[in-house]
């Protein structure tokens, strides 16, 4: 049976959005009846709805293309929040260029390992030029296969093409547990290297990547939960003393986001940033960390590493407009350097989970070895014959 490829094009000479097929013998096209790519997007999903349901056009075996797939699973399954926004970013800056006139059949497990070998060689990067790790790309390649899925199962009620068409792949390399985590002697040291880098004259205001270690530390929390922290008094609460890390915006399957206490120290930050933020702007509006709403922290933080004394041997500071190399230490150090220290000092998994925002299983993974004696009633019960063992050997427990 003859299949129908169906993309949508813009005249080069009219600026007009097209429809264009493609089948084996010959093709043809219909006009958008605009200029404007959104409207002619939409048209267009239009068109490939009713060519979809339409008996002639089934009976050429339509077939839809992945750049139509993703647009129906965004809109669907993503339709806001952070999930949408990381992976539209995603779409947008990576895969479009590779996967998006494609077909599902074509998307073969040949086509994944070259969109992988384009990423981590560098031949697909951003802006900046940086070179991915394989966990990075591994979490693309998923993206691509949730999307065909969704289009193609029946318990999504869509269906718009058999699910046999989606092929196994080989993915790249998930990403190994991360086991650094900061002594107390080490935080202190951060926050010391960053307050000494506050600018001259303003000595007295906490900068944003100073804030930003505090608070990451202070509540354990995710970059994305801090950055998007405001003071409206149902988010931070001095009354109550409570900070709840959840927008509003987190969509099933995104990571959780808790609510925790506000500590002694988090009190004094918070009330120092709340002094000096902009006091015209509603407080439901007013984010936590000074300056722009998504500026990164990430580079500013490496070089307080360096100050502090953390940085690998070898790490050389970078000029002030070049990227600085990793040291080991990010945000995620800080969230897991919280949490093992709840561990350490007895704190139950639950309550660490609770904390994290995570599921018991995943802290039990990650933190149970850090708190052997959470499981100390039952190893007791493993005891035999302590007594013999005290006489023969003369060690005492």
């Amino acid at each position: 049976m003859p299949k129908t490829h169906i993309r949508l094009e813009r005249d080069k000479s009219t600026g007009v959005f097209y429809a264009h097929y493609r089948e084996f013998d010959h093709g043809g096209r219909k006009s958008m009846k605009t200029k404007d790519e959104a409207e002619a997007q939409l048209v267009f999903a239009d068109f490939l709805r009713d060519a979809g349901n339409d008996k002639e056009m089934k009976a050429k075996g339509v077939v839809y293309t992945v750049e139509y797939c993703w647009g129906e699973y965004t809109r669907k399954k993503l339709s806001k929040g952070r999930s949408q926004r990381r992976a539209t970013y995603k779409w947008d800056a990576f895969m479009k260029g590779f996967f998006g006139k494609l077909t599902p059949e074509e998307c073969t497990n040949r086509k994944v390992e070259e969109y992988v070998e384009a990423r981590l060689s560098g031949k697909i990067v951003n802006r900046r030029g940086t070179v991915p790790q394989e966990p990075t790309v591994r979490g693309e390649v998923e993206l691509l296969r949730f999307c065909l899925n969704f289009c193609s199962h029946k318990d999504h009620k869509q269906e718009l093409f058999s699910n046999d068409l989606v092929k196994p792949w080989d993915k790249p390399k998930a990403g190994k547990p991360r086991d650094r985590y900061l002594e107390l002697e080490e935080i202190d040291a951060l926050y010391a290297a960053a307050r000494k880098m506050r600018k001259p004259g303003e000595e007295h205001l906490m900068t944003r990547a100073e804030a930003f270690l505090r608070l990451a530390f202070a509540t354990a929390a995710r970059e994305d939960a801090i950055k998007g922290l405001t003071f409206d008094p149902r988010r931070v609460n001095f009354q109550t003393r409570s900070i709840d890390l959840d927008d509003g915006e987190r969509l099933e399957g995104d990571k959780g986001r808790a609510a925790v206490y506000m500590n002694d120290d988090l009190f004094v930050i918070l009330k120092q940033l709340l002094a000096q933020s902009d006091q015209s702007i509603p407080l439901a509006k007013r984010y936590v960390l000074p300056g722009p709403r998504h500026a990164s922290v990430w580079s500013t933080i490496q070089r307080i590493v360096y100050y502090a004394g953390l940085a690998p041997e070898g790490w050389t500071l970078p000029t002030r407009n070049q990227q600085p190399k990793k040291t080991g230490i990010s945000a995620h150090t800080l969230r897991h350097s919280a949490a093992t220290h709840m561990a350490i000092n007895g704190v139950s998994l639950f309550k660490i989970a609770k904390y994290l925002g995570n599921s018991v299983e995943m802290v039990e993974k990650v933190y149970a070895k850090y708190q052997p004696k959470h499981l100390q009633e039952e190893a007791n019960m493993l005891n035999r014959g302590t007594l013999h063992l005290v006489k023969s050997t003369g060690v005492a427990p």
